[in-house]
């Protein structure tokens, strides 16, 4: 036990200290480690508080149950998965919003990474109950078994997609983006000394 809770120390040191501001994170470039397994991941980007999260962390959470059909390589695919919802990660964490411009946060991506660099990107507004309301979740568990080595210890899955192109397995950071011309504003107003 000792030794994986190192594991996941190291983990959580590589994971917060290679992302550094919200600008940084929404660009493409997820910390590769080759498609192995990974025991952690990061929330961060455009949030208040950001957090990292192993298996223990996600189960304190409430959990949500889906099934889903969905067509991956050669067939029709379908399961029972255990997680826990996206837009209760993302709500803790705290998005950040300016206040001066209506519904601000349904100018927000939200960009998954895994660890052999695949990458998929929601908007924000898909999740958000009073919008898109979609129960995307964060499973951790498939079929009423740990998820296994090939799928990582969280694995996106969006319930309505037909396909599994947005279901990203060994999650390593989920990131909360604005607009890019915001973030290059944002640069430039605080290159000039104006910085928010």
């Amino acid at each position: 036990m000792t030794f994986v809770r190192l594991l996941v120390a190291g983990w959580i040191v590589l994971l917060v200290g290679s992302h550094a501001t919200a600008g940084d994170v929404c660009t493409y470039n997820p910390p590769l480690t080759a498609g192995s397994y990974v025991p952690a991941f990061a929330l961060d980007g455009d949030v208040l508080t950001p957090k990292v999260f192993d298996e223990t962390t996600l189960r304190q959470y409430p959990s949500t149950k889906v099934n889903v059909v969905y067509g991956a390589g050669a067939g029709i695919v379908s399961g029972s998965f255990v997680g826990v919802l996206l837009w209760d990660l993302i709500k803790e964490a705290g998005v950040v919003v300016d206040p001066t411009r209506k519904n601000d946060q349904l100018r927000k991506s939200i960009v998954i990474s895994a660890s052999d660099g695949y990458q998929a990107v929601l908007a924000l507004g898909e999740i958000i109950p009073d919008f898109g309301g979609e129960q995307v979740i964060v499973a951790y568990e498939q079929d009423g078994q740990p998820l296994g080595p090939d799928q990582g210890m969280a694995r996106l899955v969006i319930p309505g997609d037909k396909r599994a192109g947005r279901h990203v397995n060994r999650i390593t950071q989920i990131a909360v983006c604005g607009i890019a011309s915001d973030q290059k504003n944002e640069k430039e107003e605080h290159s000039k000394g104006k910085g928010r």
